[in-house]
């Protein structure tokens, strides 16, 4: 996934690329990686993070985050 944010406020619009994969390592169970990387102009405010299971991950204006989530997915 790629996005661009932009808008008529200098400086504060931002790019956000996602790289995913899931593994099926059977019926039942898959495994999935996921990394994300934001590049903030310099008056910029966005977060890698959606705040998924309750986690945040606060933006500091101008700075770029990243972020890795990894995990197994198991069907009953």
């Amino acid at each position: 996934m790629y996005q661009v944010s932009d808008n008529d406020t200098p400086d504060t619009g931002a790019t956000l690329a996602v790289v995913g994969v899931d593994r099926n390592l059977g019926k039942d169970l898959t495994l999935y990686a996921a990394y994300g990387i934001t590049s903030n102009d310099d008056a910029a405010l966005y977060s890698i993070s959606g705040g998924g299971r309750g986690t945040t991950a606060p933006a500091i204006a101008g700075e770029n985050n990243s972020g890795l989530s990894l995990g197994i997915i198991y069907s009953f």
